[in-house]
Protein backbone atom coordinates (compact mmCIF):
# COMPACT_ATOMS: atom_id res chain seq x y z
CA UNK A 1 0.00 0.00 0.00
CA UNK A 2 1.34 3.32 -1.05
CA UNK A 3 0.58 6.07 1.71
CA UNK A 4 0.81 9.39 -0.35
CA UNK A 5 0.52 12.61 1.41
CA UNK A 6 2.23 15.91 1.75
CA UNK A 7 4.52 16.61 4.28
CA UNK A 8 6.29 20.03 5.51
CA UNK A 9 9.87 19.61 6.29
CA UNK A 10 11.87 22.69 7.11
CA UNK A 11 14.88 23.42 5.45
CA UNK A 12 17.19 23.69 8.45
CA UNK A 13 15.68 20.12 9.98
CA UNK A 14 16.92 18.20 6.85
CA UNK A 15 20.04 15.79 8.39
CA UNK A 16 20.68 14.32 4.36
CA UNK A 17 19.69 14.04 0.95
CA UNK A 18 20.05 10.21 -0.38
CA UNK A 19 19.20 9.03 -3.92
CA UNK A 20 17.46 5.99 -4.19
CA UNK A 21 17.58 5.43 -8.37
CA UNK A 22 14.46 7.64 -9.24
CA UNK A 23 13.87 8.69 -5.94
CA UNK A 24 15.07 10.53 -3.23
CA UNK A 25 15.17 10.50 0.61
CA UNK A 26 15.19 13.38 3.27
CA UNK A 27 16.29 12.79 6.57
CA UNK A 28 15.98 14.57 9.70
CA UNK A 29 15.45 13.87 13.31
CA UNK A 30 12.70 12.72 13.39
CA UNK A 31 11.58 10.54 9.86
CA UNK A 32 12.40 9.52 6.51
CA UNK A 33 10.51 10.60 3.36
CA UNK A 34 10.56 8.97 0.66
CA UNK A 35 10.22 11.54 -2.41
CA UNK A 36 9.19 10.93 -5.76
CA UNK A 37 12.09 13.28 -6.94
CA UNK A 38 15.38 12.82 -8.97
CA UNK A 39 18.43 14.32 -6.28
CA UNK A 40 19.30 16.73 -8.63
CA UNK A 41 15.30 17.98 -8.69
CA UNK A 42 15.83 18.60 -4.86
CA UNK A 43 18.95 20.34 -5.05
CA UNK A 44 17.89 22.92 -7.51
CA UNK A 45 14.87 23.14 -4.88
CA UNK A 46 17.40 23.08 -2.01
CA UNK A 47 19.32 26.30 -3.90
CA UNK A 48 16.01 27.95 -4.57
CA UNK A 49 15.15 28.34 -0.82
CA UNK A 50 18.21 29.03 0.46
CA UNK A 51 18.87 32.23 -2.35
CA UNK A 52 15.22 33.71 -1.36
CA UNK A 53 16.96 33.91 2.06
Amino acid sequence: MVDRKMVKVMVSEILYIESLKDYGRNVTNSKQIVLKQTISFLDELRRGLLQAK
